[in-house]
């Protein structure tokens, strides 16, 4: 679990007494069940000397590791790439690759990462009070690095940005952004999404959303997606989330754009890993939302145990080893992508409960750079109903499909 921590200042003495962000490595059995050893400062990842906010997990490479990207407030902010190390128990470390755009100090609030325009390439937005918004986009197989797009009225440089969450809000498989203002004065609402220009109308799209045994959104949960019959082919990688900003959740659905509609395959195939280490593999139909719910008892499965060298094994669920076995292999590295960087705290969430299918949406306009040629990626949506674009001390978004919401805190009391 990576928690990242809000240190010191003259207006909040009961905060932690330094800057530092945590690690929590799962021991697995090694020692007490359930326990946990602070390894922050070993996986490189302590940056003791900033105020954290808003964290987003992703995976950055497309090397099945989970990676993190974070917003320091008025500080240096980090794209921490994970790698393994010699042994297949060691603990990951992570490396700052942040572009020298990225890492600018600004007054951050929330960070997200999601495929806005459905080209099958996740985004970065750095929402930040007072304004001057960013974007970053990075190809995958084509961009040497992260570039720092225009993202047109979403920029908003004059706007008090306190949070920003996303959404389909319309059903329609494009990834809407809602950014609330004030804390200063009020402001209103603000919702975006991907402009025509950047071709999001003609592109695919497919969403999962798995659930618990219970029938609750499945938060923790990792969903893979690869192309069927190859799964190292374009696969790409998202964790059920409770949120990525200050004071913000997001909709606990795997979104994935899949580029063009007429090139992307009918068909795709989709894992879901449980946090208790259960894994089912299906294929899905593009264009549409599903609902993945956790096996019932006498469901053949896979099972990927907590060590980080467990290899996978397909059990009977329900029967008394199937949950239990945690072999590591000889010399092999497990994928047990939850256990690296697991869960993640952001800077501070709080988590308001909406109805079924309710979201939200956010706006972006980024800074005139790179991919130079391309239009500006969002574009503000149409609101109509006039509470919406009210103006309003606005704090905390969140966005859900029940209205039951477990929250991870992550501001050190």
């Amino acid at each position: 679990m990576f928690a990242n921590n809000e240190g010191p200042s003259n207006r909040r003495r009961h905060l932690l007494s330094h800057r530092a962000n945590y690690m929590f490595e799962n021991n697995c059995g090694n020692t007490t069940a359930g326990s946990y050893t602070e390894v922050g400062e070993a996986a490189g990842v302590k940056d003791p000397n900033f105020t954290g906010r808003g964290t987003a997990l992703l995976d950055v490479n497309r090397d099945g590791l989970l990676d993190i990207v974070y917003g320091n407030w008025l500080g240096t902010h980090r794209l921490f790439v994970q790698s393994r190390g010699g042994t297949a128990t060691a603990t990951p470390t992570f490396t700052d690759v942040a572009t020298a755009d990225m890492k600018e100090a600004s007054r951050i609030r929330t960070v997200i990462a999601a495929d806005f325009d459905n080209d099958g390439n996740e985004e970065l937005f750095f929402n930040n009070i007072p304004g001057d918004n960013r974007l970053f986009q990075k190809i995958h197989g084509v961009d040497a690095d992260w570039i720092k797009i225009n993202i047109g009225a979403a920029r908003e440089q004059t706007g008090h940005g306190t949070g920003a969450a996303i959404f389909d809000m319309d059903g329609d498989g494009v990834l809407e952004l809602l950014i609330s203002h004030g804390e200063s004065a009020a402001e209103p609402l603000t919702l975006y999404r991907a402009s025509t220009e950047t071709g999001v109308n003609s592109n695919a799209y497919l969403r999962i959303l798995p659930k618990t045994k219970s029938g609750a959104p499945a938060r923790g949960a990792i969903v893979t997606l690869n192309a069927v019959g190859n799964q190292n082919e374009n696969q790409q990688m998202r964790v059920i989330d409770s949120g990525s900003g200050y004071l913000c959740q997001m909709e606990p659905v795997a979104h994935f754009g899949l580029g063009s509609d007429s090139a992307a395959a009918a068909t795709w195939s989709v894992t879901v890993q449980w946090p208790d280490g259960v894994r089912v593999t299906t294929t899905k139909t593009k264009n549409a939302m599903h609902v993945i719910k956790y096996p019932v008892v006498g469901t053949q499965v896979q099972f990927i145990g907590c060590r980080r060298d467990s290899i996978e094994t397909t059990c009977v669920l329900g029967d008394a080893t199937c949950g239990r076995s945690d072999a590591p292999a000889s010399g092999a590295q497990g994928n047990s992508a939850e256990n690296d960087a697991g869960e993640k705290d952001g800077a501070e969430k709080n988590g308001a409960e909406k109805d079924a299918g309710e979201k939200d949406a956010g706006e972006k306009n980024g800074a005139e750079k790179g991919a130079g040629d391309k239009p500006s990626s969002l574009a503000e949506a149409g609101v109509s109903n006039s509470t919406t674009k009210s103006g309003g001390r606005v704090h905390s978004i969140s966005s859900m499909l029940v209205g039951l919401i477990v929250v991870f805190i992550a501001k050190a009391l």
